[in-house]
């Protein structure tokens, strides 16, 4: 194999691992909740400002900005309000609830002109710390326009719509569900042509993906097989072009330990099994070490990681082969009393009780 060929297939396979592991999964990271939950614990505590500490740069620069939140008596998120250094705001979103405090509209009011200045906003909202149900899965970098969710008598999202600004629709999404609640069918449609389809199991996960591309007129199909436990043991993706021949062929398996934590990622390749990452974690679940290798078995790097109580990663060492050190990276984090994350290497933090009373 030609060190390009290998090169261009080590990057797939690292997009398809990092893919895997993410908790959302690459197929259902659509920015939308695929069951909505009536009955939420309200938070005592909710984020009300996030700071880019001073100093804090990025490859064009020093960056300095903030966002604040607004919410409801739910702890709901009603606005959201992004400022530059000087306090100028650059981006506004509101949101709006139904009865049930299950969100119906967005409205993008304002969105910065210059984009490549504010790429800080790409990570801004996470609420995983207070309450993961509450999480906003929002594309940082939408146009303006506004946004509409619709339920059915079970309050689940059915219908998604997007409009620009010229009230024009350009994004649709249409939820089916099976009788016990969980995500069925998945059709996304845009403006452009662009068709996403997801079919899933009888428990919510995704079994099968197609997608359409208008500007070449290509076609994806992706399929995931699981095991009696119910971890996904199996992914094939085949790309099509427009006269459907076969353009791209790619077969993984996994394999997991007791606790369903994935250990071993082999790719399949003309009828041989090779053996791409070893995964090891500690007795929380996290992921503390990864061994990539090149087809020949030979080792290509070691990854190792390290947590703090709350989760957060607070170490990670890159080795190549015979050990030696490539990328030693530390990361800090500071709580306050109740747990809540005041400040990182990035970010300072504020939080107010849901009354309004800002937290001491």
């Amino acid at each position: 194999m030609s060190r390009r060929k290998f090169i261009k297939k080590t990057l797939i396979l690292l997009i398809s691992l990092t893919l895997i592991l993410t908790l959302a999964a690459c197929n259902e990271k659509e920015e939308l909740m695929q069951e909505v939950k009536v009955e939420k614990e309200i938070p005592e505590y909710v984020l009300v400002k996030e700071t880019i500490k001073e100093g804090v740069r990025n490859n064009q620069g020093p960056i300095s900005g903030s966002v604040e939140y607004e919410y409801d008596d739910r702890g709901n998120v009603t606005r959201i309000t992004y400022k530059n250094g000087d306090g100028e705001v650059i981006e506004n979103k509101e949101y709006k609830y139904n009865e049930k405090g299950l969100k119906v509209e967005r409205n993008i009011t304002k969105v910065v002109e210059d984009t490549s200045k504010y790429r800080w906003r790409s990570g801004s909202y996470d609420l995983v710390d207070l309450d993961e149900e509450r999480i906003i899965r929002e594309n940082m970098h939408e146009a303006l326009g506004k946004s509409t969710y619709k339920y059915n008598s079970r309050n689940q999202l059915i219908l998604y719509e997007r409009y620009n600004f010229k009230g024009e629709k350009v994004e649709w999404i249409n939820f089916e569900y099976h009788r016990n609640g969980n995500m069925k069918c998945r059709k996304r449609d845009t403006i452009g042509g662009f068709k996403k389809t997801t079919e899933y199991n009888r428990d919510g996960k995704w079994t099968k993906v197609v997608s359409y591309y208008p500007f070449n007129g290509s076609k994806r199909v992706q399929i995931a097989k699981y095991g009696k436990d119910g971890n996904r043991i199996e992914n094939i993706k085949k790309d099509y072009n427009k006269k459907g021949k076969s353009t791209l062929f790619s077969h993984y398996k996994m394999v997991y330990d007791e606790t369903g934590n994935m250990i071993k990622f082999i790719d399949i390749d003309d009828g041989k099994s090779y053996t791409i990452y070893d995964l090891e974690y500690d007795e929380k679940g996290n992921l503390i070490k990864e061994i990539n290798y090149y087809n020949s078995g030979d080792i290509h790097w070691i990854k190792e990681y390290e947590y703090d109580e709350k989760g957060k990663k607070i170490s990670f060492v890159k080795k190549n082969a015979e050990g030696n050190i490539r990328i030693n990276s530390k990361y800090n984090y500071k709580y306050d009393e109740n747990g809540n994350l005041v400040e990182d290497d990035f970010q300072i933090y504020e939080y107010e009780k849901l009354n309004g009373k800002k937290e001491e």
